[in-house]
């Protein structure tokens, strides 16, 4: 139980108020849990059992009610029709119970018996739908014979709808009977709770208020005894580290430097009276001393004026170093912004030289392209002149043609004048074609020339363009490095200007010292002055000091006689 009774009060009010919530939440908790299931089991049963309970029931009515629908149709021939069509209303009330009964939680053995019965229903809601239409139809005999087939068929499902209900009651008996064992387990376990959380907190405070009262008792017992003058007290014996540990260490630590205090202020009631005797001697020799240190005094405050004069004169030399200092400092700063000027172009340059270079490649892409098609336009020209060349040998074969057909022309005589026409006018198409051939020919070899002499310019004009992006690129890389030496020394130079800005500043803060020793260098002399007239104030001083010694020495014995009262 160390750990507890080293804790602070609060916080040992804290753990029994700790404990004693703990249990409440225990007992909270098992109720709650219990309460819990319970209401599960009730909502469970409600659901699963007692409302499938009465839709069985229902259904097992409803079975019954179509069976003496049935017998009232074939053997009342008035209320035949009506009872045909409460038979089928009725078979659709059945469907819709059995399908509830379905959608709810049902254990392995309902869902069996389910299966089973829905077998069952299919054949006998076809047969009754039959028995409703031949009753419609008015033919009972037929219906009487249907009705025959599935009359055990009616029995069967009223007991099956029976005995499911009875097995849904005993569920239901169960759920409730294991509710009353869970409320009265949660009832021993509620009391049992309650009682071991009064006894753990009967017995925690218990112990909490032993460990507060019996020191408390002690310091009150040690405190009465102080108050009467007798510090002999024993120590209390307590080393927690709680309030009332550290009240009682407190206590032990207050009684001992009183005993000290007691002996001290006896030891010096009797010092201050034997020394008294000698004070009064040492101030006669005091007094002597001051009028020496008046003199002394005196020729101080001349040597601080002679000091307070030089300092004024260093004080203007420096005030002359300073303005110097300072228009460096401005100079440097001038030089410090060019630098900052100087990065600044430098570096649109590179950026200009990088455009410049994007541009060169461009130019050299569009010189490649143009090339290519010159090359493509030659080889087209080639093209062109090989169909032109067969041009002019159709042309001249045309023109065979034409002069063998004025041949034959003239062999035929009259009846080939007409033929002798045409074969001219082909001549002389043939002839036009020649000539148009020859021009072409002409005109392709030209264009070949000058194709030649393009390709031959390109190849020129794209070796300049290549030799350009080296010269950029390198004009690059030297501004790069142009921009490089800027940036330090554009660093180097503002470090110089923080080093003069530095040295100006300190120059000032030399002046205002010079100004601040030359002033204190006066006050000084002027002090010394006052130390002076002092001195002989301090020697009229020591005279009543002596007279004072005395008083003080009956003050002694006198607090010698009080202190007494103490035992230590």
């Amino acid at each position: 139980m160390n750990w507890l009774k080293d804790l602070k009060i609060v916080k040992k009010l804290f753990v029994l108020i700790g404990i004693c919530v703990v249990f409440i939440g225990m007992v909270g908790f098992v109720g709650y849990h219990f309460l819990d299931n319970a209401q599960k089991n009730m909502s469970s049963m409600y659901n699963n059992n007692l409302l499938s309970v009465g839709w069985l029931n229902r259904t097992a009515q409803e079975f019954s009610q179509i069976k003496s629908a049935i017998l009232d149709g074939i053997y009342d021939k008035e209320m035949r029709q009506m009872r045909a069509e409460e038979i089928v209303k009725t078979s659709e009330e059945i469907k819709i119970l059995i399908k509830k009964y379905s959608e709810i939680q049902l254990n392995a053995e309902e869902k069996n018996k389910l299966d089973e019965l829905n077998k069952d229903l299919d054949f006998f809601y076809s047969t009754v739908t039959e028995i409703s239409t031949l009753l419609k139809a008015d033919k009972f005999k037929e219906a009487e014979k249907k009705y025959l087939m599935i009359e055990t068929k009616f029995d069967e499902l009223i007991a099956d709808m029976i005995g499911m209900a009875e097995y849904n009651q005993k569920e239901a008996a169960e759920v409730d009977a294991q509710a009353d064992k869970d409320a009265a387990v949660a009832m021993i376990i509620v009391i049992s709770t309650i009682a071991l959380a009064v006894l753990v907190a009967v017995a925690i405070g218990l112990t909490i208020a032993n460990m507060i009262a019996k020191p408390v008792n002690q310091v009150v017992d040690n405190l009465k005894e102080v108050a009467n003058g007798n510090l002999r007290v024993k120590n209390i014996d307590n080393n927690a580290k709680d309030e009332i540990g550290i009240l009682s260490q407190a206590l032990n630590m207050t009684v001992s430097t009183l005993k000290g205090l007691v002996g001290a202020v006896v030891q010096s009631a009797e010092d201050i009276s034997a020394n008294s005797e000698e004070m009064s001697a040492s101030s006669e020799q005091t007094a002597q001393g001051s009028q020496q240190t008046a003199i002394s005094t005196t020729q101080l405050a001349q040597g601080a004026q002679e000091v307070s004069r030089n300092i004024e004169l260093g004080a203007a030399n420096i005030n002359k170093m300073n303005k110097a200092v300072q228009g460096v400092s401005e100079e440097a700063k001038i030089v410090a912004q060019l630098g900052n000027d100087t990065e600044t172009n430098a570096n649109a340059g590179a950026e200009y030289v990088n455009k410049a270079v994007s541009k060169i490649n461009s130019i050299k892409k569009v010189s490649e392209d143009i090339s290519v098609n010159i090359s493509e336009l030659g080889k087209l020209s080639s093209e062109i002149e090989q169909i032109v060349d067969l041009i002019k040998n159709i042309a001249g074969q045309t023109n065979l043609l034409a002069l063998n057909a004025a041949i034959e022309a003239a062999r035929a005589g009259e009846h080939g004048k007409g033929f002798a026409v045409v074969a001219d006018e082909v001549k002389k198409l043939a002839g036009q074609s020649a000539g148009a051939t020859e021009k072409i020919t002409a005109m392709i070899k030209e264009i070949q020339n000058k194709t030649q002499i393009a390709v031959t310019t390109m190849g020129k004009t794209t070796t300049e363009v290549e030799e350009g992006v080296f010269v950029i690129n390198d004009a690059g890389k030297a501004l790069e490095n142009i921009i490089t030496q800027v940036k330090t020394a554009n660093g180097k130079i503002q470090g110089i200007t923080k080093e003069i800005d530095g040295v100006a500043k300190t120059s000032e803060d030399m002046v205002k010292m010079i100004e601040n020793i030359s002033a204190i260098t006066e006050e000084t002399a002027a002090s010394a002055e006052e130390i002076s007239s002092i001195t002989e104030e301090q020697t009229a001083s020591l005279e009543e000091i002596s007279a004072s010694t005395q008083t003080l020495a009956g003050v002694a014995e006198k607090l010698i006689k009080q202190v007494s009262v103490f035992k230590i």
